[in-house]
Protein backbone atom coordinates (compact mmCIF):
# COMPACT_ATOMS: atom_id res chain seq x y z
CA UNK A 1 0.00 0.00 0.00
CA UNK A 2 2.73 2.41 0.61
CA UNK A 3 4.77 1.55 -2.63
CA UNK A 4 1.32 1.95 -3.89
CA UNK A 5 0.71 5.41 -2.31
CA UNK A 6 4.40 6.56 -3.24
CA UNK A 7 4.18 5.75 -6.92
CA UNK A 8 1.21 7.59 -7.57
CA UNK A 9 2.63 11.04 -5.41
CA UNK A 10 5.81 9.95 -7.68
CA UNK A 11 3.57 10.26 -10.86
CA UNK A 12 1.68 13.33 -9.60
CA UNK A 13 4.56 15.26 -9.25
CA UNK A 14 5.96 14.31 -12.53
CA UNK A 15 2.32 15.33 -13.99
CA UNK A 16 3.26 18.71 -12.22
CA UNK A 17 6.83 19.28 -13.49
CA UNK A 18 6.03 18.59 -16.83
CA UNK A 19 3.13 20.69 -16.74
CA UNK A 20 4.96 23.84 -14.94
CA UNK A 21 7.95 23.49 -17.33
CA UNK A 22 5.96 23.57 -20.17
CA UNK A 23 3.84 26.58 -18.78
CA UNK A 24 7.03 27.96 -17.72
CA UNK A 25 8.55 27.79 -20.93
CA UNK A 26 5.69 29.09 -22.68
CA UNK A 27 5.88 32.31 -20.45
CA UNK A 28 9.51 32.24 -20.75
CA UNK A 29 9.43 32.03 -24.65
CA UNK A 30 6.79 34.98 -24.77
CA UNK A 31 8.15 37.83 -22.04
CA UNK A 32 11.84 36.54 -23.79
CA UNK A 33 10.38 37.66 -27.37
CA UNK A 34 9.32 40.39 -25.96
CA UNK A 35 11.86 41.39 -24.17
CA UNK A 36 13.85 40.83 -28.21
CA UNK A 37 11.46 43.23 -29.18
CA UNK A 38 11.55 45.44 -26.70
CA UNK A 39 15.53 45.80 -27.26
CA UNK A 40 15.27 45.93 -31.40
CA UNK A 41 12.54 49.19 -31.25
CA UNK A 42 14.86 50.45 -28.18
CA UNK A 43 17.89 50.29 -30.61
CA UNK A 44 15.80 51.25 -33.55
CA UNK A 45 14.82 54.16 -31.85
CA UNK A 46 18.39 55.62 -31.44
CA UNK A 47 19.03 54.96 -34.83
CA UNK A 48 16.06 56.79 -35.78
CA UNK A 49 17.35 59.53 -33.22
CA UNK A 50 20.60 59.99 -34.63
CA UNK A 51 20.32 59.94 -38.23
CA UNK A 52 16.38 61.90 -37.85
CA UNK A 53 18.62 64.79 -36.10
CA UNK A 54 20.98 65.12 -39.39
CA UNK A 55 17.12 65.35 -41.23
CA UNK A 56 15.60 67.84 -39.77
CA UNK A 57 18.25 69.83 -40.12
CA UNK A 58 18.25 69.39 -43.73
CA UNK A 59 14.39 69.96 -43.60
CA UNK A 60 14.70 72.78 -41.36
CA UNK A 61 16.97 74.64 -44.32
CA UNK A 62 15.17 73.00 -47.41
CA UNK A 63 12.31 75.36 -45.77
CA UNK A 64 14.07 78.45 -45.20
CA UNK A 65 15.47 78.30 -48.86
CA UNK A 66 11.44 77.46 -49.85
CA UNK A 67 10.61 80.85 -48.06
CA UNK A 68 13.22 82.84 -49.75
CA UNK A 69 12.60 81.57 -52.69
CA UNK A 70 8.86 82.14 -52.29
CA UNK A 71 9.46 85.56 -51.15
CA UNK A 72 11.55 86.53 -54.27
CA UNK A 73 13.94 89.12 -52.38
CA UNK A 74 17.26 88.00 -53.46
CA UNK A 75 19.42 87.85 -49.57
CA UNK A 76 23.05 88.50 -49.25
CA UNK A 77 24.88 85.53 -50.25
CA UNK A 78 27.32 86.17 -47.62
CA UNK A 79 24.52 85.87 -44.88
CA UNK A 80 23.11 83.11 -46.11
CA UNK A 81 26.61 81.45 -45.92
CA UNK A 82 27.14 82.70 -42.53
CA UNK A 83 23.94 81.21 -41.63
CA UNK A 84 25.13 77.30 -42.72
CA UNK A 85 28.66 77.79 -41.11
CA UNK A 86 26.61 78.67 -37.86
CA UNK A 87 24.25 75.58 -38.04
CA UNK A 88 27.24 73.27 -38.81
CA UNK A 89 29.01 74.59 -35.97
CA UNK A 90 26.32 74.18 -33.50
CA UNK A 91 25.70 71.02 -34.76
CA UNK A 92 28.87 68.89 -34.27
CA UNK A 93 27.45 65.41 -34.76
CA UNK A 94 27.20 66.54 -38.13
CA UNK A 95 30.12 65.62 -40.41
CA UNK A 96 28.71 68.04 -43.26
CA UNK A 97 26.19 70.34 -44.67
CA UNK A 98 25.63 71.44 -48.05
CA UNK A 99 23.24 72.97 -50.27
CA UNK A 100 22.59 72.62 -54.08
CA UNK A 101 20.67 75.43 -55.56
CA UNK A 102 19.63 75.09 -59.29
CA UNK A 103 20.50 78.12 -61.21
CA UNK A 104 18.27 80.59 -61.54
CA UNK A 105 17.67 81.64 -58.33
CA UNK A 106 21.23 83.02 -58.24
CA UNK A 107 22.55 83.94 -61.92
CA UNK A 108 24.78 80.91 -61.34
CA UNK A 109 25.24 77.64 -59.41
CA UNK A 110 25.03 78.01 -55.66
CA UNK A 111 26.79 74.57 -53.86
CA UNK A 112 28.08 75.88 -50.53
CA UNK A 113 29.65 73.30 -48.47
CA UNK A 114 31.16 72.79 -45.23
CA UNK A 115 33.03 69.85 -43.77
CA UNK A 116 35.18 69.15 -40.33
CA UNK A 117 38.49 68.43 -41.07
CA UNK A 118 40.59 67.75 -37.54
CA UNK A 119 37.65 69.67 -35.40
CA UNK A 120 37.55 72.45 -37.23
CA UNK A 121 34.72 73.73 -39.78
CA UNK A 122 36.12 73.80 -43.60
CA UNK A 123 34.01 75.85 -45.86
CA UNK A 124 33.91 74.84 -49.51
CA UNK A 125 32.19 76.56 -52.72
CA UNK A 126 31.37 75.15 -56.12
CA UNK A 127 29.80 77.53 -58.38
CA UNK A 128 31.11 75.69 -61.99
CA UNK A 129 28.25 74.41 -63.98
CA UNK A 130 30.10 71.21 -65.18
CA UNK A 131 30.40 70.22 -61.45
CA UNK A 132 26.85 71.34 -60.13
CA UNK A 133 25.79 69.07 -63.84
CA UNK A 134 28.06 66.02 -63.00
CA UNK A 135 26.53 65.91 -59.46
CA UNK A 136 22.97 66.09 -60.50
CA UNK A 137 23.85 62.32 -61.26
CA UNK A 138 24.41 61.30 -58.08
CA UNK A 139 22.06 59.24 -55.63
CA UNK A 140 21.89 62.35 -53.00
CA UNK A 141 20.75 64.85 -56.00
CA UNK A 142 18.62 62.49 -58.81
CA UNK A 143 16.94 60.06 -56.12
CA UNK A 144 15.08 63.77 -54.30
CA UNK A 145 15.23 65.01 -57.39
CA UNK A 146 12.93 62.23 -58.92
CA UNK A 147 10.46 61.43 -56.26
CA UNK A 148 10.37 64.95 -54.15
CA UNK A 149 10.48 63.26 -51.34
CA UNK A 150 12.98 63.18 -48.21
CA UNK A 151 15.69 60.75 -49.11
CA UNK A 152 18.27 58.29 -46.32
CA UNK A 153 21.12 58.00 -49.04
CA UNK A 154 22.75 54.66 -48.98
CA UNK A 155 25.96 54.13 -46.93
CA UNK A 156 29.05 54.94 -48.61
CA UNK A 157 32.63 55.35 -47.64
CA UNK A 158 33.98 58.99 -48.02
CA UNK A 159 36.77 59.01 -49.62
CA UNK A 160 38.50 61.45 -48.00
CA UNK A 161 38.38 60.11 -44.14
CA UNK A 162 37.90 56.59 -45.26
CA UNK A 163 34.79 56.17 -42.57
CA UNK A 164 30.97 54.34 -43.34
CA UNK A 165 29.06 57.67 -44.13
CA UNK A 166 25.45 58.46 -45.14
CA UNK A 167 23.16 61.55 -45.91
CA UNK A 168 20.29 63.13 -44.81
CA UNK A 169 18.86 64.86 -48.20
CA UNK A 170 15.88 67.14 -48.41
CA UNK A 171 14.47 68.68 -51.53
CA UNK A 172 13.37 72.37 -52.01
CA UNK A 173 10.27 71.67 -53.52
CA UNK A 174 8.65 75.71 -54.72
CA UNK A 175 5.00 75.41 -56.00
CA UNK A 176 5.78 71.79 -57.09
CA UNK A 177 8.54 72.40 -58.77
CA UNK A 178 12.32 70.77 -57.56
CA UNK A 179 14.66 73.86 -56.76
CA UNK A 180 17.68 72.08 -55.76
CA UNK A 181 18.82 69.75 -52.43
CA UNK A 182 19.74 70.46 -48.52
CA UNK A 183 22.13 67.80 -46.97
CA UNK A 184 23.59 66.80 -44.32
CA UNK A 185 26.73 64.30 -44.26
CA UNK A 186 26.90 61.97 -41.05
CA UNK A 187 29.58 59.22 -40.33
CA UNK A 188 27.71 55.86 -38.72
CA UNK A 189 31.21 55.15 -36.78
CA UNK A 190 28.95 55.90 -33.60
CA UNK A 191 26.11 53.08 -34.53
CA UNK A 192 28.75 50.91 -35.88
CA UNK A 193 30.46 51.35 -32.17
CA UNK A 194 26.84 50.87 -30.12
CA UNK A 195 25.97 47.82 -32.13
CA UNK A 196 29.39 45.99 -31.23
CA UNK A 197 28.38 46.03 -27.73
CA UNK A 198 24.93 44.31 -27.82
CA UNK A 199 24.73 40.89 -26.87
CA UNK A 200 21.32 39.65 -26.42
CA UNK A 201 21.28 37.18 -23.81
CA UNK A 202 25.09 37.01 -24.65
CA UNK A 203 25.62 35.89 -27.66
CA UNK A 204 22.91 36.79 -29.86
CA UNK A 205 23.13 39.45 -32.51
CA UNK A 206 22.07 43.06 -33.42
CA UNK A 207 22.35 44.27 -36.59
CA UNK A 208 21.31 47.41 -38.61
CA UNK A 209 20.57 47.37 -42.48
CA UNK A 210 19.79 49.50 -45.02
CA UNK A 211 17.39 49.20 -47.69
CA UNK A 212 19.21 47.88 -49.84
CA UNK A 213 20.61 45.46 -47.91
CA UNK A 214 23.72 46.52 -47.00
CA UNK A 215 25.09 45.98 -42.86
CA UNK A 216 25.51 49.16 -42.08
CA UNK A 217 26.32 48.36 -38.38
CA UNK A 218 26.96 44.51 -37.09
CA UNK A 219 27.73 42.70 -33.59
CA UNK A 220 30.29 41.39 -35.61
CA UNK A 221 32.52 43.84 -37.21
CA UNK A 222 33.27 41.21 -40.02
CA UNK A 223 30.07 42.14 -41.10
CA UNK A 224 29.35 45.69 -41.70
CA UNK A 225 29.12 46.82 -45.06
CA UNK A 226 28.24 43.44 -46.48
CA UNK A 227 25.46 42.58 -48.27
CA UNK A 228 22.39 40.82 -47.16
CA UNK A 229 20.42 38.69 -49.76
CA UNK A 230 18.06 40.71 -51.00
CA UNK A 231 16.80 38.68 -53.27
CA UNK A 232 15.30 35.77 -50.98
CA UNK A 233 11.66 36.01 -49.44
CA UNK A 234 12.83 36.61 -46.20
CA UNK A 235 14.28 40.32 -47.53
CA UNK A 236 11.11 41.11 -49.84
CA UNK A 237 8.87 40.50 -46.65
CA UNK A 238 11.11 42.76 -44.58
CA UNK A 239 10.82 45.20 -47.30
CA UNK A 240 6.69 45.37 -47.58
CA UNK A 241 6.12 44.86 -43.79
CA UNK A 242 8.42 48.22 -43.32
CA UNK A 243 6.79 49.87 -46.30
CA UNK A 244 3.91 49.28 -43.89
CA UNK A 245 5.44 50.66 -41.05
CA UNK A 246 5.61 47.26 -39.53
CA UNK A 247 7.80 44.80 -37.96
CA UNK A 248 8.55 41.30 -39.23
CA UNK A 249 9.92 38.51 -37.12
CA UNK A 250 10.34 34.65 -37.48
CA UNK A 251 12.04 31.58 -36.11
CA UNK A 252 14.47 29.63 -38.06
CA UNK A 253 18.09 28.53 -38.66
CA UNK A 254 21.05 30.79 -38.36
CA UNK A 255 23.95 30.50 -41.02
CA UNK A 256 25.61 32.77 -38.61
CA UNK A 257 25.15 31.31 -34.77
CA UNK A 258 24.32 27.51 -36.72
CA UNK A 259 21.61 27.50 -34.27
CA UNK A 260 17.83 28.10 -33.66
CA UNK A 261 17.07 31.20 -33.45
CA UNK A 262 14.27 34.20 -33.20
CA UNK A 263 14.43 36.99 -35.06
CA UNK A 264 12.99 40.36 -35.34
CA UNK A 265 13.04 43.24 -37.84
CA UNK A 266 12.01 46.72 -37.00
CA UNK A 267 11.39 49.08 -39.63
CA UNK A 268 13.77 52.81 -39.38
CA UNK A 269 12.15 55.27 -40.84
CA UNK A 270 14.08 58.50 -42.29
CA UNK A 271 12.35 60.22 -44.76
CA UNK A 272 10.07 58.47 -47.03
CA UNK A 273 8.96 54.82 -45.80
CA UNK A 274 10.00 52.81 -49.36
CA UNK A 275 13.83 54.10 -47.72
CA UNK A 276 13.25 52.67 -44.47
CA UNK A 277 16.17 51.22 -42.89
CA UNK A 278 15.61 48.07 -40.69
CA UNK A 279 17.07 47.09 -37.17
CA UNK A 280 17.13 43.44 -36.33
CA UNK A 281 18.19 41.66 -33.27
CA UNK A 282 18.62 37.60 -33.35
CA UNK A 283 18.66 35.51 -30.07
CA UNK A 284 19.22 31.78 -29.97
CA UNK A 285 16.52 30.26 -28.68
CA UNK A 286 18.53 27.65 -26.18
CA UNK A 287 19.97 30.81 -24.42
CA UNK A 288 15.91 32.16 -24.61
CA UNK A 289 14.63 29.20 -22.81
CA UNK A 290 18.07 28.50 -20.80
CA UNK A 291 16.35 30.05 -17.43
CA UNK A 292 13.58 27.50 -17.88
CA UNK A 293 16.29 25.44 -18.15
CA UNK A 294 17.46 26.38 -14.74
CA UNK A 295 14.26 26.76 -13.24
CA UNK A 296 13.83 23.26 -14.28
CA UNK A 297 16.41 21.64 -12.58
CA UNK A 298 15.78 23.74 -9.42
CA UNK A 299 12.67 22.27 -9.81
CA UNK A 300 13.79 18.90 -10.17
CA UNK A 301 16.46 19.04 -7.12
CA UNK A 302 14.06 20.94 -4.88
CA UNK A 303 10.87 18.80 -5.62
CA UNK A 304 13.38 15.68 -5.74
CA UNK A 305 14.29 16.60 -2.30
CA UNK A 306 10.78 17.43 -1.00
CA UNK A 307 9.39 13.44 -2.48
CA UNK A 308 12.61 12.13 -0.55
CA UNK A 309 11.41 13.71 2.68
CA UNK A 310 7.75 13.12 1.98
CA UNK A 311 8.78 9.52 1.03
CA UNK A 312 10.30 9.02 4.65
CA UNK A 313 7.72 10.93 6.37
CA UNK A 314 4.55 8.63 4.48
CA UNK A 315 7.10 5.41 5.01
CA UNK A 316 7.02 6.09 8.85
CA UNK A 317 3.94 7.15 9.40
CA UNK A 318 2.39 4.08 7.21
CA UNK A 319 4.82 1.78 9.38
CA UNK A 320 3.43 3.17 12.12
CA UNK A 321 -0.41 2.87 10.98
CA UNK A 322 0.09 -0.58 9.90
CA UNK A 323 2.01 -1.78 12.96
CA UNK A 324 -0.67 -0.72 14.66
CA UNK A 325 -3.65 -1.86 12.48
CA UNK A 326 -1.83 -5.31 12.94
CA UNK A 327 -2.23 -5.01 16.29
CA UNK A 328 -5.57 -4.62 15.79
CA UNK A 329 -6.15 -7.47 13.44
CA UNK A 330 -3.91 -9.92 15.86
CA UNK A 331 -6.96 -8.97 19.09
CA UNK A 332 -9.52 -9.11 16.67
CA UNK A 333 -8.00 -12.88 15.85
CA UNK A 334 -7.99 -13.92 19.63
CA UNK A 335 -11.09 -12.60 20.19
CA UNK A 336 -12.23 -14.83 17.09
CA UNK A 337 -10.22 -17.92 18.90
CA UNK A 338 -11.99 -17.32 22.34
CA UNK A 339 -9.44 -14.76 24.45
CA UNK A 340 -11.64 -11.52 25.99
CA UNK A 341 -8.28 -10.84 27.89
CA UNK A 342 -6.92 -8.61 24.59
CA UNK A 343 -6.16 -5.38 25.14
CA UNK A 344 -3.63 -2.85 23.61
CA UNK A 345 -1.39 -0.88 24.36
CA UNK A 346 -1.86 3.12 24.32
CA UNK A 347 1.67 4.44 23.28
CA UNK A 348 0.01 7.77 21.72
CA UNK A 349 -2.12 10.76 22.70
CA UNK A 350 -3.40 11.13 18.71
CA UNK A 351 -6.03 9.52 16.97
CA UNK A 352 -4.45 6.18 17.33
CA UNK A 353 -4.35 6.25 20.85
CA UNK A 354 -8.11 7.29 20.86
CA UNK A 355 -9.04 4.47 19.14
CA UNK A 356 -6.73 1.21 20.86
CA UNK A 357 -8.59 3.57 24.14
CA UNK A 358 -12.16 2.89 23.15
CA UNK A 359 -11.01 -0.97 21.55
CA UNK A 360 -10.26 -1.40 25.18
CA UNK A 361 -13.29 0.03 26.87
CA UNK A 362 -14.88 -2.29 23.82
CA UNK A 363 -13.61 -5.23 24.84
CA UNK A 364 -14.23 -4.59 28.78
CA UNK A 365 -17.79 -4.21 27.53
CA UNK A 366 -17.61 -7.13 25.92
CA UNK A 367 -15.82 -9.07 28.46
CA UNK A 368 -18.93 -8.01 30.81
CA UNK A 369 -22.02 -9.34 28.69
CA UNK A 370 -20.15 -12.59 28.17
CA UNK A 371 -19.25 -12.75 32.09
CA UNK A 372 -23.06 -12.20 32.64
CA UNK A 373 -24.09 -14.76 30.22
CA UNK A 374 -22.30 -17.18 31.53
CA UNK A 375 -23.61 -16.27 34.57
CA UNK A 376 -27.04 -16.86 33.22
CA UNK A 377 -26.16 -20.14 31.01
CA UNK A 378 -24.62 -21.61 34.95
CA UNK A 379 -28.37 -20.91 35.96
CA UNK A 380 -30.00 -22.04 33.29
CA UNK A 381 -27.53 -25.04 33.15
CA UNK A 382 -28.31 -25.59 37.07
CA UNK A 383 -32.38 -25.50 36.42
CA UNK A 384 -32.17 -27.19 33.44
CA UNK A 385 -30.61 -30.30 35.70
CA UNK A 386 -33.36 -29.78 38.15
CA UNK A 387 -35.40 -30.24 35.98
CA UNK A 388 -34.27 -33.31 34.44
CA UNK A 389 -34.20 -34.93 38.18
CA UNK A 390 -37.88 -33.57 38.24
CA UNK A 391 -38.01 -35.11 35.04
CA UNK A 392 -36.64 -38.85 36.10
CA UNK A 393 -38.35 -38.63 39.21
CA UNK A 394 -41.94 -38.21 37.39
CA UNK A 395 -40.93 -40.61 34.95
CA UNK A 396 -40.31 -42.58 37.90
CA UNK A 397 -43.41 -42.26 39.43
CA UNK A 398 -44.99 -42.83 36.34
CA UNK A 399 -43.30 -46.06 35.63
CA UNK A 400 -44.71 -47.27 39.09
CA UNK A 401 -47.99 -45.92 38.84
CA UNK A 402 -47.89 -47.98 35.42
CA UNK A 403 -46.93 -50.73 36.66
CA UNK A 404 -49.20 -50.50 39.40
CA UNK A 405 -52.26 -50.31 36.89
CA UNK A 406 -50.81 -53.12 35.24
CA UNK A 407 -50.67 -55.47 38.31
CA UNK A 408 -54.33 -53.59 38.96
CA UNK A 409 -55.11 -55.02 35.94
CA UNK A 410 -54.06 -58.11 36.10
CA UNK A 411 -55.55 -58.88 39.66
CA UNK A 412 -59.24 -57.48 37.71
CA UNK A 413 -58.57 -59.40 35.02
CA UNK A 414 -57.64 -62.53 37.24
CA UNK A 415 -60.97 -61.28 39.14
CA UNK A 416 -62.91 -61.40 36.37
CA UNK A 417 -61.42 -64.78 35.63
CA UNK A 418 -61.80 -66.04 39.31
CA UNK A 419 -65.92 -64.44 38.96
CA UNK A 420 -66.18 -66.42 35.74
CA UNK A 421 -64.57 -69.52 37.23
CA UNK A 422 -67.21 -68.95 40.24
CA UNK A 423 -70.12 -68.30 37.73
CA UNK A 424 -69.79 -71.42 35.97
CA UNK A 425 -69.41 -73.53 38.90
CA UNK A 426 -72.44 -71.65 40.87
CA UNK A 427 -74.00 -72.69 37.35
CA UNK A 428 -72.97 -76.05 37.74
CA UNK A 429 -73.84 -76.25 41.11
CA UNK A 430 -77.32 -74.92 40.73
CA UNK A 431 -78.27 -77.62 38.41
CA UNK A 432 -77.04 -80.00 40.74
CA UNK A 433 -78.88 -78.91 43.50
CA UNK A 434 -82.24 -79.01 41.42
CA UNK A 435 -81.84 -82.70 40.88
CA UNK A 436 -83.38 -84.79 42.35
CA UNK A 437 -80.41 -86.26 45.00
CA UNK A 438 -80.42 -89.58 46.59
CA UNK A 439 -81.77 -88.87 50.43
CA UNK A 440 -78.13 -89.22 51.56
CA UNK A 441 -77.25 -86.21 49.87
CA UNK A 442 -79.70 -83.89 50.25
CA UNK A 443 -79.42 -84.45 53.96
CA UNK A 444 -75.72 -84.29 54.03
CA UNK A 445 -75.31 -82.20 52.07
CA UNK A 446 -75.64 -78.45 52.86
CA UNK A 447 -75.69 -75.43 50.29
CA UNK A 448 -72.33 -74.10 50.34
CA UNK A 449 -70.19 -71.77 48.25
CA UNK A 450 -67.80 -73.80 48.15
CA UNK A 451 -69.85 -77.23 47.57
CA UNK A 452 -69.44 -79.34 44.56
CA UNK A 453 -71.73 -77.90 41.58
CA UNK A 454 -74.98 -80.71 41.38
CA UNK A 455 -74.83 -82.26 38.18
CA UNK A 456 -77.52 -81.57 35.57
CA UNK A 457 -79.56 -84.46 36.12
CA UNK A 458 -80.61 -83.25 39.43
CA UNK A 459 -82.13 -79.83 37.94
CA UNK A 460 -85.62 -79.32 38.02
CA UNK A 461 -87.27 -80.14 34.87
CA UNK A 462 -88.88 -77.18 33.95
CA UNK A 463 -87.53 -73.98 32.94
CA UNK A 464 -89.10 -71.75 35.17
CA UNK A 465 -87.86 -73.92 38.40
CA UNK A 466 -84.36 -74.00 36.64
CA UNK A 467 -84.46 -70.01 36.86
CA UNK A 468 -85.92 -70.03 40.44
CA UNK A 469 -83.20 -72.37 41.41
CA UNK A 470 -80.34 -70.47 39.88
CA UNK A 471 -81.46 -67.29 42.00
CA UNK A 472 -81.88 -69.42 45.20
CA UNK A 473 -78.59 -71.12 44.65
CA UNK A 474 -76.72 -67.54 43.85
CA UNK A 475 -78.66 -65.60 46.84
CA UNK A 476 -77.08 -68.37 49.19
CA UNK A 477 -73.60 -68.25 47.43
CA UNK A 478 -74.02 -64.48 48.74
CA UNK A 479 -74.81 -64.72 51.46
Amino acid sequence: MTLVLCGVILLMYAITIFLVMRITNSVIEKEAIEKTRNLAFHYGELVKARLGKGMQVSQVIAQTYQGIILNKTKPDQDALTASLKQIAENNPDLSGLWVMLDPGFFPYPYAPYFYRENGNIVFKVEENMEYYTSQQLEDYYSIPRQQKKDVLIEPYIDPDSKVLMSSAVAPIIVNGKFMGVVGVDMTLDVLYNMLAKVRPYGTGMASLISNSGKYIAHTDTSMVNTSFDKNTSLFRDVTSAAVRGEEFSFKGFSKTLQKETYRIFVPVQIGAKEHSWFFSVEVPLDKILESGQKILWTTLITGGISILFVGCLIFFIAGYITSFITRIVSGFKKIAQGDLSVRLDITSKDELGDLASWFNVFMEKIHDIIAKINEETNAVDGASHGLSGLAAEVSSHANNTSERTDSVANAVGQLNTNVTAIAAAMEDSSIQMLQPLPLRWRSLQPIHPWWPALPKKCLPPFPRLQKMWKKHQISQILL
